[in-house]
């Protein structure tokens, strides 16, 4: 992959290290950018702006919504093969293929 800054190569090596500079006061969670860490800071504030469309539950962060809409069945194309969970996204179907690993599967 190319870079144009080579901060953003560094910014982009903490994802192979784990590395994380940025660490929140509160709960001393790390992050990789700056970004993050004041995102994830809203957590903390208890404000939860963000809405889901089915239920009404309420989120601090967009991504929080995101990940919860997976309890919601309908309208989710990805389904896991091993035990059925519906995902909405193909990188969360591979994220939960995950702890599927130290399982013995049949091949897909």
């Amino acid at each position: 992959k190319g870079f144009t800054q080579s901060g953003h190569l560094q910014e982009h090596q903490r994802n192979h290290t784990g590395e994380c500079p940025y660490t929140c006061a509160q709960c001393g969670k790390g992050f990789t950018r700056c970004n993050r860490l004041l995102s994830h800071q809203q957590v903390h504030v208890g404000d939860r702006p963000v809405l889901s469309p089915v239920c009404g539950g309420r989120f601090a962060m967009a991504s929080h919504a995101l990940s919860h809409q997976h309890v919601h069945p309908s309208g989710q194309p990805y389904y896991c093969p091993y035990c059925g969970e519906a995902y909405n996204s193909s990188w969360g179907l591979r994220q939960h293929r995950l702890t599927h690993a130290g399982e013995q599967l049949l091949p897909l």
